[in-house]
């Protein structure tokens, strides 16, 4: 995954990771994006008040996050075979807000966040084309080359969260 460049995953000795994913997302770097020194100076940009670190892929947590923090909205995703939403913020909030995407990875006790930089590149083996492929977030089961029909599901769609 990270020779292909579709995750960045920062080297940190800290639990911080979601806060450093959020950065390097917020404030990309063009060399050795895994670094944080780099991201250090944006540490106190946003809100992280009463969010205890390491953050659990827990829904209260994401969305005081998202409410102390108005201009983003999180995606969060984990690897097993396929990618799996784990916690989309709802559509209508997040409109007009940055959505930033996160691969979690867990072995039970540790959670590592990773900012996804290209999801299409990350989905792209499923297929034997190597082309651009637009990605649902609310559902993720969603893919198309054709912005049109893309479009046409973002609205449709219900999301992980509604029953079917």
């Amino acid at each position: 995954m990270w020779s292909k460049k579709w995750i960045s995953k920062s080297k940190n000795e800290d639990n911080e990771y979601f806060k450093w994913a959020i950065l390097c997302a917020l404030y990309p770097a063009k060399h050795h994006a895994e670094r944080i020194g780099q991201y250090k100076k944006y540490y106190n940009q946003l809100n992280f008040e009463n969010i205890d670190f390491p953050v659990q892929a827990d829904e209260i947590v994401l969305i005081r996050f998202e409410r102390q923090n108005p201009s983003i909205a999180l995606c969060i995703s984990e690897w097993k075979g396929r990618l799996s939403p784990i916690y989309v913020t709802d559509k209508d909030i997040a409109e007009g807000r940055k959505m930033i995407d996160l691969l979690l990875i867990s072995n039970g006790e540790k959670q590592h966040y990773c900012w996804i930089k290209n999801m299409s590149r990350l989905i792209a083996s499923r297929t034997k084309h190597c082309t651009s492929t637009l990605i649902c977030r609310w559902c993720i089961s969603h893919f198309t080359h054709q912005q049109d029909v893309h479009d046409k599901h973002v609205t449709m769609c219900r999301g992980i969260k509604a029953s079917p």
